[in-house]
């Protein structure tokens, strides 16, 4: 069984070397078990390149190559997803650690359904680092997010690191690119694919066991490429900005229906958010949308959606 774990990396040699060793060093694995690590950096001037060097001389490390210099950790993800070829895909960060349980749990989940069937596990995590002190703090995933399609387009942000895929879902994820579905406004590869996932497959969440023995540790104000200070209320500010991604998202599956064999009900909804998006008034737009409300993440979203609805961006109706 083969498992691609994928990394992009920037500058990223402080924390580097420890989530490597997290990735190797895990426990529980059947001997068939073969993780290999796919790095595609992405224009490092620090001493990135010379640590991962170092490494693969113990660990089963693959440094992608290509023409493509400096294009961004998103479309960084996206070539490595293009390129690794594997049973079962990992997203890795720079400078987390991983629990070391995190594999074998994840696997477990993959044995409980068909090996043919699109999936995606999302796990939970605990944060640690200079925002929570020497201790680890529970990021109190919310679960209910992945139990309805319309709620997951509409989250603002899903993180890469907490994710895999089988092959079958990696599939699903190439055609999507081939069809330059993410050239449109996306906020990160991870939020990309777990829209794509929702429409065209399945999602689990799996929960950690305990603190001890858990399946995932955030280092927060790490070199997280795509890690943001932002406040609470800036960040929803920016998600009625986000509506319009979303939007944009929404029609473009939309127009790819036949080709993704989306069902049914997702098309209902689909059209559904093509009216609203098409709507030149607020009033309309308001009216056809005040049923989507229940789908926000919290109350704070819920304010933002009604703001959009009135307001949103780039509308000339106000």
């Amino acid at each position: 069984m083969n498992i691609a774990v994928l990394m992009s990396t920037y500058n990223g040699e402080k924390y580097l070397t420890d989530q490597i060793k997290s990735i190797f060093e895990q426990d529980d694995l059947n001997k068939s078990v073969r993780i290999t690590l796919f790095i595609r950096d992405d224009s490092s001037n620090d001493n990135t390149l010379s640590i991962i060097d170092q490494l693969k001389k113990k660990y089963r490390i693959v440094l992608l190559k290509d023409n493509l210099n400096n294009i961004g950790y998103i479309n960084s993800f996206f070539e490595l997803i293009k390129s690794a070829k594997a049973d079962y895909y990992f997203l890795s960060d720079q400078d987390d650690i991983w629990g070391k349980k995190k594999v074998v749990t994840h696997l477990n989940s993959y044995q409980e359904n068909s090996s043919n069937e699109p999936i995606l596990i999302y796990t939970d995590m605990l944060k640690f680092g200079k925002a929570t002190g020497t201790f680890f703090e529970d990021a109190k995933m919310n679960k209910r997010i992945f139990e309805d399609f319309r709620k997951v387009i509409f989250e603002p942000r899903l993180s890469g690191c907490l994710m895999s895929f089988n092959k079958s879902m990696r599939d699903k994820i190439i055609n999507a690119l081939k069809l330059r579905i993410h050239t449109r406004h996306i906020s990160g590869h991870d939020t990309f694919i777990v829209r794509i996932v929702a429409f065209s497959g399945r999602v689990k969440f799996v929960q950690g066991t305990s603190p001890i023995n858990n399946i995932m540790n955030y280092r927060v104000s790490g070199q997280n490429i795509s890690a943001r200070k932002r406040t609470r209320l800036r960040a929803s500010l920016d998600n009625c900005q986000w509506y319009n991604e979303h939007m944009d998202f929404a029609m473009i599956m939309l127009t790819y229906q036949k080709i993704l064999h989306l069902s049914t009900d997702k098309i209902l909804f689909l059209k559904k958010l093509q009216r609203i998006n098409e709507s030149k008034f607020f009033i309309s737009r308001l009216l056809k949308g005040l049923s989507l409300i229940k789908y926000q993440k919290n109350t704070i979203y819920k304010v933002v959606w009604l703001i959009w609805l009135l307001w949103k961006p780039g509308s000339k109706s106000l």
